[in-house]
């Protein structure tokens, strides 16, 4: 009896782990995967070479036309439907998403070769994305490109009449994109390295790098930074590499530099470079760095220095007080009549 009852213990304990796998299986099977890259354009002649990079940058003239390749690769184990859309993009608390229920102002401007196609498991297919400015267009524009993806019809759904037929899931992968069309002076590249200063985060010492971007084009620098102690002269650290994240035309942005340990509070000498594709920036601070926790205490200056600015500022006042009861004293006496 007690050799039945395992042996019926054991069957159903194979039974669940031949189903498991055949679920986890037909899972696996339907699993969506992709993955997009946008291809550097090595041939691209704008300037900051805007089209080198992984972003989707378009600078043109009026009735321009340029083209861009996107990779799309899948990372699934069965065929998969991907179709390509412009959408337009909304700005939701600071963070860039797809809306779908809006029409982008720039769509007819966009075509996609292919928009839509099978893509094979594991396989891969470079769709190319061109882009005209209409004659007549003028200024900067934003919206999204979608990449999204849907599986086959599942074998076990059925179509009933009132009910329907249940779909296969979906997903999307988004890239932003930019479009500027004006004159030369408009489509210019230039950003200025504006200043440094030391944070603290997460038990981290930082840099906090603040770079303005003055021109008409986004940019999104890499550079390096070097750290020269002007207290001991053999004490430096980098070049440490850096890149800034996307910044449109007329703003600012900090990006974090994580510093190894030698780097402490004192006297630093800073040496900064940038690049935007052909376009180099540099800089040289020479900076009393602290590493304060408190963004806003991060003002560079040490407190013996903040302490010396506020005597001065004091004693500057109590002068000016003294100097206008003086006079007010002085023109008083002038005033006296003759006895």
């Amino acid at each position: 009896m007690r050799t039945s009852w395992i042996g019926v213990l054991l069957g159903a304990l194979t039974s669940c782990l031949v189903l498991g796998t055949a679920a986890t299986s037909l899972a696996s099977d339907r699993a969506l995967g992709l993955s997009v890259l946008v291809l550097p354009d090595r041939d691209d002649r704008s300037e900051g070479r805007l089209g080198r990079g992984q972003e989707l940058w378009f600078p043109l003239q009026p009735g321009e036309s340029r083209d861009r390749e996107v990779r799309v690769r899948s990372t699934a184990d069965a065929d998969q439907v991907v179709q390509v859309d412009l959408l337009s993009l909304l700005n939701v608390d600071g963070r860039d998403r797809a809306d779908p229920e809006t029409v982008s102002p720039i769509t007819d401007w966009f075509t996609f070769a292919p928009s839509e196609f099978v893509l094979a498991a594991q396989g891969e297919q470079i769709v190319t994305m061109t882009v005209t400015a209409p004659v007549d267009a003028d200024g900067a524009f934003t919206s999204m490109v979608s990449v999204s993806a849907r599986g086959p019809l599942p074998q076990d759904s059925a179509v009933t009449e009132g009910i329907g037929a249940t779909v296969g899931t979906a997903i999307a992968i988004d890239k932003k994109v930019w479009v500027g069309v004006g004159d030369n002076a408009f489509l210019t590249t230039d950003f200025e390295i504006v200043d440094v200063v030391g944070l603290t985060i997460d038990d981290q010492r930082t840099l906090q790098i603040e770079i303005n971007n003055t021109g008409g084009t986004p940019i999104a620098p890499r550079g390096t930074v070097e750290l020269q102690s002007s207290e001991f002269t053999t004490l430096q650290a980098g070049p440490i590499d850096f890149r800034v994240r996307e910044t449109l035309p007329g703003e600012g942005r900090f990006t974090r530099v994580d510093l190894p340990e030698e780097v402490v509070d004192g006297l630093w000498t800073i040496y900064i470079v940038a690049d935007q594709g052909d376009i180099r920036r540099t800089a040289l601070f020479d900076s009393n760095l602290t590493f304060p926790s408190d963004p806003s205490d991060a003002s560079g200056l040490s407190t013996w220095q903040l302490v010396l600015i506020a005597l001065l500022v004091l004693t500057g006042l109590l002068l000016l007080g003294w100097g206008v009861r003086a006079l007010r004293t002085h023109s008083g006496r002038r005033k006296l009549p003759r006895q």
